[in-house]
């Protein structure tokens, strides 16, 4: 439902999380009304998300299947059926060859299963740049320095850290990212030592901890203006309405010139 009317009286709203949300751009009603659209929630779970196993079949298998080809994992003559609209299937070949890439990488056990962590270091899953600079070589127990520190703070984000930062990994930090590891669910070693792919899953959940954050205002902000009873146009410099229309235009009438048979105006 969209809201309607003008000035500040009671309104009706579009709910963004039933409805479906206007264009990107302004549009026109039928009724004249001008559409201002402001972004929607997003959605914080991506689909690539999910752990790969045995008897799984799609293209995201078949996109597995060709990193693992690409690496030497797999036989550059698998089959990769391009042209089944189910995609590819997700066999014991493949449970192998995962397995091997996954001896590979430090901080991944050897399951055999594409795991969220195992999709990132095959470049499926993207991971967010690090807006705090840290490097990517080793953070390890018994580090004394600022890539600690930085390491720290990202935990404390998380809620996994609740230390002071001192940039000192002593047991309180490797306790700390064991923790994280495990809660992760995405397939790391437990192992408290924070290595390239798990500072990689921490900058992912970061990242979806913020879209979530993101999601949760935005819903505040349209309860609240829903609760208020008014035009959301009326807080449009509060921001609070997740779309707005405005009152209709008014259309002019067109002046109408006359002109005799010479062509010239009266």
């Amino acid at each position: 439902m969209a809201a309607v009317g003008s000035g500040c009286g009671p309104a009706q709203f579009l709910n963004p999380t039933t409805d479906p949300a206007p264009s990107p751009t302004a549009a026109l009603r039928p009724s004249g009304g001008l559409v201002i659209p402001s972004p929607a929630p997003t959605d914080s779970s991506p689909q690539n998300s999910i752990t790969l196993k045995l008897g799984d079949r799609g293209f995201r298998v078949r996109q597995i299947h060709q990193q693992l080809i690409r690496r030497g994992h797999l036989r550059a003559d698998y089959p990769i059926d391009q042209g089944d609209r189910y995609g590819n299937r997700y066999d014991e070949e493949t449970a192998a060859a995962v397995a091997e890439f996954q001896k590979q990488v430090v901080g991944l056990p050897a399951t055999g299963e594409a795991t969220e962590a195992t999709q990132v270091m095959l470049g499926l899953i993207p991971v967010p740049r690090p807006s705090d600079g840290l490097p990517w070589g080793p953070v390890k127990p018994g580090d004394i320095k600022q890539s600690v520190g930085t390491l720290q703070e990202r935990l404390t984000r998380l809620g996994d850290f609740t230390g002071a930062i001192d940039w000192n990994y002593g047991s309180n930090t490797e306790a700390a990212v064991r923790n994280f590891q495990l809660e992760c669910q995405c397939g790391l070693e437990p192992d408290g030592i924070a290595n390239q792919i798990t500072r990689s899953m921490m900058l992912i959940r970061l990242k979806q901890q913020e879209e979530t954050q993101q999601s949760s205002l935005a819903q505040r902000k349209f309860k609240l203006a829903q609760s208020a009873g008014a035009n959301p146009g009326c807080f449009i410099s509060q921001g609070v309405a997740p779309f707005l229309v405005a009152p209709p235009l008014k259309s002019k009438k067109p002046e109408i010139i006359s002109f005799d048979r010479s062509g010239t105006q009266p």
